[in-house]
């Protein structure tokens, strides 16, 4: 019996116990950092132009560095509107190749590359990062092969620090777990050619026939457009849309061809009856002078004049050209 009255003791006090009302248990919010979530994204400053450029002339055998800068814009996303930044550096990796293995400069830090002060939060930020720059950083670690430049096959990596002005830091060089952490610039090689392209033309002396026949109404100081575009007759040679350059009126084009081994251009003309004929006067890297003239020279002694063929794609007019008409 008083085992009985324990036991109901004891069941009677769990039984009660359960009904007290406690109040509820208040979870504290976890304030989340800044630095998780944030995040900056490069965007090419002009889509058409990624990266760095390395031209190779196949006609002459050329090879040479056309854009050495890339620029970007950055955009900041802060998921904390209220954190001010005070600066963002900026990181740069190599890799190289040799003899077909691959081989990262800059271990798990990098070098830096360039610092951008007080950032905005709102607009885009523009930078640029040059390949000479890049290529001083880490001048005593590449192959000797480099010799004082970046190679085409190098590629460049960025990455980055993010420091508020609260000392708090995001680094990307060791979080980086998503997009918009990293960039990697590589070369674009592009093959190109001497004798192709648009190119313009600028009038200096017109003769008094040329002034008064001429298609395009020519002066001193008129200018246009001269096109070199590969034969479709022989794949050796170069159609030119117009030799007179809105001169003469010419039913067909006339075309070039051009003797790397012997450094000579060679004007020819579809039309035996009258043609161009180009006569050299000057040649330096982005600008060819020539003299031209019209067979009817005879009928039209003035139809002649002096005009420059101006280039300024990169390439360089072959200096000791010369010129020959056929």
């Amino acid at each position: 019996m008083k085992n009985l009255i324990i036991f109901l003791g004891i069941s009677f006090f769990f039984l009660t116990s359960c009904e007290i009302e406690e109040d509820p248990i208040q979870l504290q919010p976890i304030e989340k950092e800044w630095t998780q979530g944030s995040t900056m994204k490069l965007v090419p400053l002009d889509p058409n132009n990624i990266g760095f450029t390395y031209n190779i002339d196949q006609n002459i055998g050329t090879a040479f560095w056309s854009n050495t800068l890339a620029e970007f814009q950055a955009f900041l996303n802060i998921t904390d509107k209220t954190i001010n930044i005070k600066k963002i550096d900026i990181y740069a990796f190599v890799e190289e190749e040799i003899e077909g293995t691959y081989k990262l400069h800059g271990g798990k830090s990098g070098k830096l590359l360039t610092s951008i002060p007080s950032p905005s939060l709102k607009d885009p930020i523009n930078f640029s990062v040059s390949s000479t720059d890049v290529f001083s950083l880490y001048a005593t670690e590449l192959a000797a092969t480099h010799n004082g430049e970046l190679l085409p096959e190098d590629l460049v990596g960025l990455r980055w620090t993010i420091t508020a002005t609260d000392g708090s830091v995001l680094d990307t060089r060791t979080n980086c777990f998503d997009f918009d952490c990293s960039y990697g610039i590589k070369t674009n090689i592009k093959f190109v050619d001497t004798w192709l392209g648009d190119f313009e033309y600028h009038w200096l002396e017109v003769g008094t026939d040329t002034e008064r026949f001429s298609h395009a109404d020519l002066v001193v100081g008129s200018r246009g457009t001269i096109s070199f575009t590969p034969s479709t007759n022989n794949p050796e040679d170069y159609d030119v849309n117009d030799l007179s350059m809105g001169a003469a009126f010419e039913p067909e084009p006339g075309y070039l061809n051009y003797n790397v081994t012997t450094n000579t251009l060679t004007v020819l003309n579809y039309n035996t009856f009258f043609n161009s004929e180009w006569e050299l006067v000057e040649v330096t890297d982005t600008v060819l002078t020539v003299k031209w003239s019209f067979v009817f020279s005879g009928f039209f002694r003035d139809f002649i004049g002096t005009v420059e063929i101006i280039r300024k794609d990169g390439l360089s007019w072959p200096e000791g050209l010369t010129i020959v008409n056929n």
